[in-house]
């Protein structure tokens, strides 16, 4: 018999495969499945996830209410905007009709014609642009007005009330018959003169002591 010392065969060989059982697969399979572990959450865990829980609510509302303010304000700068084109620019608040108020029934028509051409207000003219203190300067430059006002009666009118000067006689120049009032003006009334009212001739001092008598006779004489 012969044995070959062959150290390359001792190195190079390859161990016998067993048949028996692998130890550490019976150990796992005899444990049975694994169960999932959980992780413990701590108290302090679930507080900051609260606090930033709420923290973001409040983010949220915040920006929310930004929009809205910056909404708003958009909404009522265009609310101002279009009201002061309406009011200046356009059409829509336009002067449509001149009212005159106060006149007697005898100085109605032509006084009316007088007043509104003195005062001068253009039609379809912004009412807000109006004027009103320079066509009631225009008004008062009328012999027979006594105070006027112009106000503006929205949306598209204006009304002029006028008061007129009351004759207390008439003064004869010449040929021409002119009233005059209690404080001694002269002034063409638009409605003509009364033939019953007192006449007086005479320079301007006889003209003034007149007028105080005449001014101090009873209304119904």
């Amino acid at each position: 018999m012969t044995v070959i010392d062959n150290p390359r065969l001792e190195r190079n060989s390859v161990p016998a495969l067993t048949s028996g059982p692998d130890p550490e697969t019976s150990n796992e399979r005899a444990a049975g499945p694994k169960r999932k572990v959980r992780r413990r959450r701590f108290p302090f865990t679930r507080r900051r996830r609260g606090r930033r829980a709420v923290a973001d609510r409040w983010v949220a509302r915040a920006q929310r209410r930004r929009w809205w303010r910056l909404a708003s304000l958009v909404l009522v700068v265009a609310l101002i905007g279009g009201a002061v084109w309406a009011a200046w620019f356009s059409s829509l608040l336009a002067v449509h009709q001149v009212s005159v108020v106060g006149l007697s029934d005898e100085g109605e028509l032509v006084g009316g014609q007088e007043v509104r051409s003195a005062a001068s207000i253009p039609v379809d003219m912004p009412i807000a642009r109006l004027d009103t203190a320079s066509a009631q300067a225009r008004v008062l430059e009328l012999p027979w007005v006594a105070s006027v006002e112009v106000r503006r009666a929205w949306p598209q009118d204006v009304v002029i009330a006028v008061t007129e000067r009351s004759p207390v006689a008439v003064v004869m120049q010449g040929q021409e018959r002119r009233g005059v009032d209690a404080e001694g003006n002269l002034f063409d009334p638009p409605g003509g003169l009364w033939l019953t009212d007192p006449i007086i001739r005479g320079d301007d001092s006889a003209i003034a002591e007149a007028v105080k008598v005449a001014s101090s006779l009873p209304a119904d004489l």
